[in-house]
């Protein structure tokens, strides 16, 4: 694969990490939480690395791993907004599975061709 469609790929990705959870969280603020959640999208953006030699083909799709990572970006929201630590278990958390539905996403983009 040529670095310019690993870059596009890359750039493809990106909306997946800037997702807004905050509606996933009624019982609170929703300025508070698309705040908090914007604050955490851009931490990930700055964090996440996508590493092209763990991704392996993939015909399944990316729901499993696109469903845990919205789990856990919607459980550091809510701690945060209760605890306000930036940098926690939730956070690296939310990463970890960030990583996950990347590998796994990058490799569907493999297996069903161009984007």
């Amino acid at each position: 694969m040529t670095a310019d469609r690993h870059a596009e790929l890359e750039q493809a990705f990106q909306p997946h990490i800037l997702v807004d959870v905050g509606g996933e969280l009624p019982d609170v603020n929703p300025v508070a939480a698309q705040a908090a959640c914007e604050e955490l999208s851009l931490w990930l953006l700055e964090s996440f690395e996508p590493r092209w030699e763990t991704v392996t083909p993939n015909p399944s799709g990316t729901a499993g791993h696109h469903a845990a990572y919205l789990q856990a970006k919607t459980e550091w929201l809510r701690r945060y907004l209760h605890t306000d630590r930036r940098d926690s278990p939730e956070a690296h958390a939310c990463l970890d599975r960030l990583q996950a539905f990347w590998r796994e996403w990058a490799g569907y983009q493999l297996t069903a061709g161009p984007a």
